[in-house]
């Protein structure tokens, strides 16, 4: 397939910038994620170039392709678009801060950080399932001997 050298930079740009591409079985519309308006079937055909020489590795899953540039495609586009040695894709960066909304960050209702689960499970209290110590939960006063009327003759 003939592609020009201009969406051939495009797609290989992308590919080096982010580490991963994904692509759609989809040899009609264009690549949704990539500027230029590129065609997907050109995509498609660039990245089976690269998966038979090696260069990324390749899953297919319910209709998408996905295409993770390996360490001999780094190498490769590095000539080929000529970055220096410094710059490498965003998959292999390392996080420059911790995530916000990390489980074991995050705060509990009551302000405290060992309250991740809630207050109400810590409590003891009924979430609707049978935890609070009577059979199938608080539901109108029911307890071991049936419905009681006079909360002082517990059974």
């Amino acid at each position: 397939m003939i592609i020009t050298k201009k969406n051939r930079l495009t797609v290989y740009a992308y590919l080096f910038k982010e580490g991963v591409l994904v692509a759609k079985k989809d040899v009609i519309n264009k690549h949704p994620r990539i500027e230029g308006d590129i065609p997907n079937v050109e995509v498609l055909a660039l990245m089976k170039s690269f998966k038979s020489r090696e260069l990324v590795d390749h899953t297919y899953n319910w209709g998408y392709n996905y295409y993770y540039l390996n360490e001999e495609g780094i190498k490769y586009l590095r000539e080929y678009l000529r970055i220096p040695e410094g710059i490498i894709p965003k998959t292999y960066q390392k996080p420059t801060k911790k995530l916000p909304n990390n489980r074991y960050n995050r705060k509990g209702r009551n302000g405290n950080y060992d309250d991740r689960r809630g207050g109400d499970f810590k409590r003891g209290g009924n979430r609707g399932g049978n935890r609070g110590g009577k059979r199938g939960g608080n539901h109108g006063g029911y307890r071991r001997g049936g419905k009681t009327k006079d909360k002082s003759k517990v059974v």
